[in-house]
């Protein structure tokens, strides 16, 4: 089994352990003419089942991870180091997104204010010290970057057996 298969499959099973906890909570009481559908004892071996195996899954992809390298621009990296380096650049694309920027360094704003009900207008510089293109161009990297590094990922996943 290769990383692929065990995440999809790693993601099918939390959705069968949700559905067995479910039924567990649904089987604790009942009535003693209303025996549930999956007996608790039942439901209990079963998310235990499910469970392990989970968690067996889990622990190999997370060696695989650990020992497996890619090479991304002539630099050795472990599959786990790209995935953090990824949720890393995630971020810092967050927040470059969230920035407030302005098309100029500078850009001469007037103001008014009331005094006395006598309106007063102040012209003042107001400054940016990232650029909306010095963003855009910075932003535009770190995506390039992410796929880079998703795109090598991707390929290792479908190759490495756990």
């Amino acid at each position: 089994m290769n990383i692929t298969n065990a995440l999809r499959r790693i993601a099918i099973l939390k959705g069968e352990i949700a559905r067995w906890d479910t039924r567990l909570s649904q089987s604790i009481i009942y009535r003693e003419t209303a025996v549930p559908a999956y007996p608790t004892a039942e439901c209990f071996e079963t998310l235990s089942k499910l469970t392990t195996e989970m968690l067996d899954l889990r622990q190999r992809v997370a060696i695989a991870n650990a020992t497996h390298t890619i090479t991304i621009d002539d630099e050795s990296f472990t599959l786990a180091g790209t995935i953090l380096t990824m949720a890393e650049v995630k971020s810092r694309l967050a927040v470059l997104n969230r920035l407030a920027c302005q098309a100029t360094a500078t850009v001469t704003l007037k103001e008014t204010s009331y005094i006395g009900g006598v309106a007063a207008q102040t012209e003042y510089t107001q400054c940016c010290d990232l650029v909306t293109r010095e963003r855009d161009t910075r932003v535009s990297q770190l995506e390039e970057s992410f796929q880079k590094m998703n795109a090598l990922l991707e390929a290792a996943n479908h190759t490495t057996k756990i």
